[in-house]
């Protein structure tokens, strides 16, 4: 595969994680014929720092990888498997919690933009007060994207074990 190329050139493990990320993301995009290699990727992937964003996505894509390919297998071979992909599901939920700061991340702070030539004395000012504006935006980002990724596991982990009468035959 072309993309994995790169991890010849960036070998930093920020870079290496970002790349099984992206392959990851790849194949989940393009159909069910594809999830064991999303399973593989997410999981080498998650060997790798990765920021908790794309670590959720990683946990949240394994899980639906393995759900899709056992979703309708007889309960003997689902069952076993069903506590790995609530694991999985848990561990994303788990980095949502430890990320989120609210349960509504609430309208979107504004951002001005400035229009001074560098040369004004209050040029500098207006840098400083874009580049706060700039990060309130981007933890409002972070927040508004926790508060609807908490959804998605949790709701995919409830299903995992909605399928079979047997819900508590195995121990998480």
């Amino acid at each position: 595969m072309e993309y994995l190329k790169l991890l010849e050139t960036y070998k930093a493990p920020e870079e290496q994680g970002k790349v099984y990320y992206a392959v990851a993301v790849m194949y989940a995009q393009h159909g069910e014929q594809y999830m064991p290699k999303v399973a593989d990727f997410c999981e080498r992937a998650l060997k790798y720092p990765l920021v908790p964003l794309e670590a959720i996505r990683m946990y949240t894509d394994w899980g639906d990888a393995l759900w899709i390919k056992y979703r309708t297998a007889p309960a003997e071979e689902f069952v076993p498997v069903r506590a790995q992909i609530a694991h999985l599901y848990l561990n994303g939920f788990k980095l949502v919690l430890d990320h989120q700061t609210t349960n509504d991340a609430g309208r979107p702070p504004s951002v001005g933009g400035y229009l001074c030539p560098s040369s004004s004395p209050r040029y500098a000012e207006l840098v400083r007060q874009h580049d706060m504006q700039m990060k309130a935006r981007r933890e409002w980002d972070l927040q508004h994207r926790l508060v609807w990724d908490h959804k998605i596991p949790c709701a995919a982990g409830c299903a995992t074990y909605a399928r079979s009468h047997t819900i508590f035959s195995d121990p998480l």
